[in-house]
């Protein structure tokens, strides 16, 4: 046995005749890795061999064949998690070229959540404003998982984005079904109501959120402007306060612009106030 320059298992007649009795050809017959199926516990040749040979496979070609498979597959799932690792580790890193890159080379292999690394590199062509990519790999996502609720939350995501907030609304609801104590689905959500001007339900849906992950510091700042909106002040300085606390502000490159907005918010619960008891005073 040997491999030939194109990968295919190539069998002299004489080792075929040693394994299989039956052979009674003259010729060398290549065997290309892809005829070869697992089917209980063994392995089936390609047609013409299992014809030639009356369907009779010895256990030392099974073993064989096994093996080859067993070490090609684990070898590629090797290649697999580290492509996919580094997609996501670049991803986290903002560098969305690298990313695809990373995630193109994953999916080339064909092995591993296939719908996952497609989710991913969805994620990554939305930053890049490649939607129209993203959209079809969110699309052959949900094709291979329909109730993948990472693939909904991209779409939403991204149909957010193109102004599209009742389709994204719906989206992040359907993320939420599959996945009811997941934050992710609760906080945008949360900012698609907040883009509606439903400002009490988006509202509840940051306070779930912030249930579920407390150390959502977003969730706070976002909270805030809703609960601002609504003219509950002390409760919008409570969460911008909190913001600012946890160092979200830092984080997210707005600690200044924050800062400024928790002025404003005092001297609109002040105004707020004088012109409620000037209204209980009867004007």
């Amino acid at each position: 046995m040997k491999w030939n320059e194109n990968c295919d298992l190539t069998y002299s007649c004489e080792v075929i005749r040693k394994i299989f009795p039956h052979f009674r050809a003259d010729s060398t017959i290549p065997i290309k890795p892809h005829r070869l199926c697992t089917v209980a516990g063994g392995l089936i040749c390609g047609r013409y061999i299992f014809a030639r040979c009356g369907g009779v496979i010895g256990a030392e070609a099974r073993i064989r064949y096994s093996r080859i498979r067993e070490m090609r597959t684990t070898a590629l799932a090797e290649h697999e998690g580290r492509y996919f690792e580094g997609g996501l580790q670049l991803l986290d890193e903002g560098d969305y070229e690298g990313a695809v890159t990373m995630f193109d080379n994953a999916l080339r292999l064909g092995l591993g959540d296939i719908a996952a690394i497609q989710v991913c590199r969805a994620e990554a062509l939305i930053y890049l404003g490649a939607w129209a990519e993203a959209e079809a790999d969110i699309e052959a996502a949900l094709g291979l998982e329909p109730y993948l609720a990472a693939a909904y939350l991209a779409r939403g995501n991204l149909r957010r984005m193109q102004g599209k907030i009742d389709d994204a609304i719906n989206d992040f609801t359907t993320a939420i079904h599959i996945e009811p104590n997941d934050d992710d689905g609760y906080f945008n959500r949360g900012l698609a109501y907040e883009d509606r001007r439903r400002h009490a339900d988006a509202e509840a849906d940051l306070t779930r959120a912030l249930q579920l992950n407390p150390g959502l510091g977003q969730a706070y700042e976002a909270r805030g402007r809703c609960r601002a909106a609504q003219f509950k002040f002390d409760l919008a300085i409570g969460d911008i306060s909190h913001y600012l606390r946890s160092g979200a502000g830092r984080e997210f490159d707005n600690h200044s612009e924050m800062q400024g907005y928790l002025l404003i918010l005092r001297v609109q619960r002040l105004v707020w106030g004088l012109v409620s008891r000037w209204r209980r005073g009867g004007g």
